[in-house]
């Protein structure tokens, strides 16, 4: 092989290199936003506690004017026998779905047994 092709082969590496280092990383921003989230309230062999199903019911009443307008989808189901319970949200526009998981996860915070979780619903839920 003749050495200025090995020479044009190397410098042609190295400008490759160079291009993908400076690439910046996007943006958080730029990221897409999940339209469904999930929130469990499990139990721990003495039913679900009195708290969890408290806020269970204030999220509910958070949500109804966006389901009365058809902006939300919620499912809930049961799914244990102590009154486990799973609500799926899925939100029709991403930043009223990025704002009401954010506006819910802070009133879980705290809540024992309850999770809210930015996931895909499952169609069973």
């Amino acid at each position: 092989m003749p050495r200025h092709f090995i020479i044009n082969l190397i410098l042609a590496l190295f400008a490759l290199a160079e291009g993908c280092a400076n690439q910046s990383p996007s943006p958080l921003s730029a990221m897409p936003v999940a339209k469904s989230f999930s929130i469990v309230i499990l139990s721990r062999g003495q039913g679900v506690p009195a708290l969890a199903k408290d806020k269970l019911k204030q999220i509910e009443s958070l949500l109804k004017p966006y389901d009365d307008r058809g902006e939300l989808k919620v499912s809930k189901s049961r799914i244990g026998l102590e009154g486990e319970t799973k609500a799926c949200v899925t939100v029709s526009d991403s930043k009223i779905a990025g704002q009401l998981l954010s506006q819910i996860q802070a009133m879980a915070k705290g809540v024992d047994l309850m999770n809210v979780t930015a996931e895909p619903c499952d169609p069973q839920y």
